[in-house]
């Protein structure tokens, strides 16, 4: 598996075009998913992960800064109540080319309770 996915760079005749550039990574958030931290388990333990939604993007001519949020639920039977929330994240891309590269997300190793003691 490559350690980096690419999303290709919309072509654009000059800079001040009036181009929605989070309409387009919205568009394409499953090609982005293998380079977004879409783990909740840290969070709660009984979180399940709901969804994910880009918020915000800068660009500059090298980068691309992506904002994103992490929704997740969870359910405590004993109590029969549902929690949800959200957790707000980022990943970075850099030009190369005509394409944007992002490194493909890989946990932390978990840790095991001999670790923790």
């Amino acid at each position: 598996m490559s350690k980096n996915i690419t999303i290709e760079c919309p072509h654009r005749e000059s800079e001040d075009e009036d181009f929605d550039l989070l309409k387009y990574f919205k568009d394409r958030i499953e090609d982005l998913k293998p380079a977004l931290d879409l783990s909740v388990e840290h969070l709660d333990d009984r979180a399940c992960f709901f969804g994910v939604e880009i918020i915000d993007i800068q660009e500059d001519e090298n980068s691309v800064f992506i904002q994103y949020d992490v929704t997740y639920t969870a359910y405590y039977g004993c109590r029969d109540q549902d929690h949800s929330g959200e957790d707000d994240r980022d990943v970075t891309g850099f030009r190369v080319g005509n394409y944007w590269e992002f490194p493909v997300y890989v946990p932390p190793p978990r840790r095991s309770t001999y670790e923790e003691f």
